[in-house]
């Protein structure tokens, strides 16, 4: 039999970037389904034995760990430091063997992988081109510098969407780099057979509820959720529902912003219609999703959402802000849509969904999408391969 690939992947356990975790589970699992012969070997980079544990859990059969990041000592550290004043770079590096894998993803500029001959990137979103009020200059300076050093290095970029490689496309038309769409898809952990009932006692969950899991960043536009609520609660007095949030309070451009989403619920006489969880079990959360009467993804700005695919992966019904990236994920599937900044507009259509007002329409096989998933990454990764000029 051939030699199994060997595929270098960057692992992380992020709460401050869930997503990011879970595509790379997400990417372990849909590569099990490929056949046998064509399993590629998985080389996980990464630092904590937590980390491993994770990886290990997932029982891929062929896959074994390297250390992401390697140790310097005083001396080193000090001739590097007044290297970068210097010459704006590290004299000593520490490497990992140029063969250790065939090829890596998503490769960052880690300094230990800089020996692998073929990387690979990978841009999530261009949301601070669009929505760039909430980033600080700093923080738009260091992302566009990272871009136009992907652009330099000439490296491959896989895009999640149509609509992330198009902006990439437009805000840097002369780039010469490779570029590929990759939609990722979810594969669930065991979750159908937690307990409802208790669920619902450990969180206080008294009526039947939206659910809205998204991180606490200020694009993610919980906002928009409360006014609407606010506006139905003026009407009806009394809620026949409650919106039930999770998901790490943090966002290090606006720290205060959970905090003035908790003031909103108290200062308008929300706290019984309102749940906070914070990060919670991810067992637990998809439980959740797959109970709640609908899910809610008010996001102003997707690269590919993690939480439609969620919903679309339990055949869940979903209620969507009308973004570009919204309508390429829903494909076949009738959700219902309104305009992000339009709490009014959202309100109607959870008064419609209560109401039976609305039809949707949910037609995805999605066992076919991860299966996609992962022989579309493999695909990529051998058109890389086959390019005669590999990075120095």
């Amino acid at each position: 039999m051939a030699q199994r690939i060997k595929i270098g992947l960057i692992f992380s356990n992020n709460e401050a970037w869930i997503g990011g975790t879970y595509y790379i589970l997400n990417l372990i699992q849909a590569l099990r389904t490929l056949p046998e012969e064509k399993l590629p070997h998985l080389v996980i980079f990464c630092d904590k034995e937590s980390d491993v544990k994770i990886i290990k859990n997932l029982q891929y059969p062929y896959t074994s760990f390297e250390k992401l990041s390697f140790q310097y000592n005083i001396f080193e550290k000090i001739v590097n430091k007044l290297s970068r004043l210097v010459f704006d770079k590290n004299i000593i590096t520490k490497c990992h063997p140029k063969h250790t894998v065939n090829i890596v993803f998503p490769f960052d500029f880690q300094e230990s992988l800089g020996n692998i001959s073929y990387r690979i990137a990978w841009i999530p979103d261009f949301q601070e081109y669009f929505l760039g009020h909430f980033f600080s200059k700093e923080e738009l300076e260091k992302r566009k510098k990272h871009h136009l050093r992907i652009i330099k290095y000439n490296l491959p970029i896989i895009f999640s969407s149509k609509v992330a490689q198009a902006h990439f496309n437009t805000i840097y038309s002369k780039a010469k780099n490779q570029t590929f769409i990759l939609n990722f898809a979810v594969s669930h952990p065991e979750y159908i057979n937690i307990n409802s009932g208790a669920l619902l006692e450990k969180f206080d969950i008294t009526k039947p509820y939206f659910i809205a899991p998204n991180q606490f960043w200020i694009h993610k536009n919980h906002q928009v959720i409360l006014n609407s609520i606010l506006h139905m609660k003026e009407n009806q007095k009394i809620l026949p529902f409650q919106i039930v949030f999770t998901g790490k309070e943090y966002d290090f451009r606006y720290p205060e912003y959970t905090q003035n989403l908790k003031k909103f619920v108290q200062n308008n006489g929300l706290v019984e219609d309102v749940l906070f969880l914070g990060f919670i079990d991810r067992l637990e959360q998809l439980k959740l999703m797959k109970n709640a009467l609908a899910v809610v993804q008010p996001s102003l700005f997707e690269g590919w959402s993690t939480v439609v695919e969620d919903a679309k992966a339990m055949k869940q019904i979903l209620i969507l802000s009308d973004i570009e990236v919204h309508r390429e994920q829903a494909r076949n599937n009738k959700y219902l849509f309104f305009p992000p900044q339009n709490a009014l507009q959202l309100s109607k259509c959870i008064e419609d969904f209560l109401n039976n007002h609305v039809t949707v329409n949910i037609s995805d096989n999605y066992q076919k999408n991860i299966e996609d998933f992962g022989l579309t990454f493999i695909n990529i990764l051998n058109s890389v391969l086959n390019n005669e000029n590999p990075l120095s």
